[in-house]
């Protein structure tokens, strides 16, 4: 255990069935390397430490500011205070995506998740939470973490309680995206509608009969239908549209490519077609967001 009243570099970890404390307390300069592939969070109740992940940019935590990654993350630390009066006392909590993705799967059933199954482009693997829906999450972690540094009766059982509730917590703060994201991406790797979802964006500017990806998936139309719906929050026709609307709005971001250039490569054999499905996703005519866009 971390002897505070003892102004030396201290490191101590602390284990339960489905998490990792890693508590540090530094006096003096250091650099570390970490390799996570769970839950992690981290926040620092005393002093800062820079943060590098590569290939994104560096930054420091201090208090009061929680970081939470949801997907496998290298990362190195450097301790830059060098003062024994002024340590930087770190804490970083590691859960068990197995566990976090069990608590997820049984809210995924009861409540309504859109899109839950298919996981959002261009987030990073880890993000930086300040404000209250940090301070509400950093409560929630400082209680977790007295837990697993006690010795009480029936303790695994107890952090697991915990546990759940951290994750209800999250789910009502902005770190609610970066924990589905990463859900998404669990979910999608024994979704039978896997390989479907990758013949759509590979395949969104042509003809795709919904019956063939009946087909892919080894459903019957009506089940394919069904569990399309319940994974996705949409139906099959849809979630093709929302494909090539999506890639309009690029498009459209180039004033001289017409519309009906446009609706041709997305697939569409009629303009006006087009512009009633981009209405119909996004509240205007694709020639009003094409005018937007400048």
């Amino acid at each position: 255990m971390i002897d505070l009243s003892h102004p030396i570099s201290q490191q101590d970890i602390y284990t339960t069935d489905n998490t990792q404390l890693l508590v540090t307390y530094d006096v003096a300069q250091v650099k570390r390397d970490y390799v996570f592939d769970n839950i992690i969070f981290a926040y620092v109740e005393k002093g800062q430490k820079n943060i590098n992940i590569p290939g994104l940019k560096h930054f420091t935590l201090m208090p009061e500011m929680v970081i939470m990654g949801a997907s496998p993350i290298e990362a190195e630390v450097d301790i830059l205070m060098d003062s024994k009066n002024n340590p930087a006392h770190c804490f970083c909590l590691e859960v068990s995506k197995e566990k976090v993705f069990g608590i997820l799967d049984k809210i995924y059933e009861s409540e309504d998740f859109e899109h839950i199954s298919e996981p959002s482009e261009g987030l990073n693997p880890f993000n930086v939470y300040v404000g209250a829906g940090a301070n509400m999450v950093m409560d929630n972690l400082l209680s977790m973490q007295k837990l697993i540094e006690s010795d009480v009766r029936f303790k695994d059982r107890w952090v697991d309680l915990k546990i759940e509730e951290l994750m209800l917590c999250c789910l009502q703060t902005n770190m609610y995206e970066t924990l589905i994201h990463s859900y998404g991406n669990h979910k999608m790797l024994d979704n039978p509608l896997s390989e479907v979802i990758r013949y759509i964006k590979a395949n969104y500017h042509t003809k795709i009969d919904v019956n063939k990806l009946a087909e892919k998936a080894c459903m019957s139309q009506a089940t394919f239908y069904r569990h399309f719906k319940r994974s996705l929050g949409t139906t099959p026709i849809d979630y093709i549209h929302g494909e090539r609307i999506a890639k309009a709005k690029t498009l459209l971001k180039n004033r001289h490519t017409s519309i009906g250039n446009i609706s041709f490569q997305l697939g569409y054999n009629s303009p006006s077609y087009f512009a009633l499905q981009f209405e119909k996703h996004l509240g205007c005519s694709p020639r009003e967001y094409q005018k937007k866009a400048y």
